[in-house]
């Protein structure tokens, strides 16, 4: 008796056909986060900076120093943090999440610069909120001037404060 071959092919092709369509049913379910905004905890301390780019993309970089004149040495000077980036973005809320690591630094330095790939120019700073003892100083770096913000940490330990904006206008 002859086998038919029609079998195998049926069950080849089935399974071509639901595995992508199984894949596609379990990973399409809509998401509660909001993928192009931030969501804030209630509970994070810190600091919430804004970000505007309208011309490319953005580094925003972060510092902690022991005392403000480790801050002002250099515009990397202190123990870096980590740098968050972006593309081009208007009214962008970012939150510096304020950790119990911190806890031996005085100051939290923060400066943004253009991104990888875009076109070089100074993001200037304005005051959102008041934070007591920060300040905001021009600083220069490698033939480029930066605003950069010194924030004192005792400021920021119990809740988040609005503090400033970058834009890059």
């Amino acid at each position: 008796m002859k086998k038919s071959p029609l079998i195998p092919l049926v069950f080849i092709v089935s399974l071509f056909l639901v595995v992508p369509a199984a894949f596609w049913v379990l990973t399409s379910k809509t998401s509660d986060e909001n993928v192009q905004g931030v969501t804030i905890k209630s509970n994070v301390r810190g600091v919430l900076v804004r970000i505007d780019s309208n011309y490319g993309n953005w580094d925003m970089a972060k510092y902690l120093c022991k005392d403000k004149e480790t801050c002002e040495v250099s515009l990397i000077s202190g123990k870096g943090l980590d740098t968050t980036s972006g593309g081009q973005v208007e009214n962008r809320d970012v939150a510096v999440e304020y950790t119990s690591e911190w806890k031996d630094y005085q100051y939290l330095k923060i400066y943004v610069r253009s991104g990888w790939g875009s076109q070089v120019r100074e993001f200037k700073v304005s005051k959102i909120g008041s934070i007591p003892g920060m300040t905001i100083e021009k600083m220069t770096y490698g033939g480029s001037d930066y605003s950069v913000v010194f924030i004192p940490l005792d400021s920021i330990r119990e809740t988040l404060l609005p503090t400033v904006r970058f834009s890059d206008l």
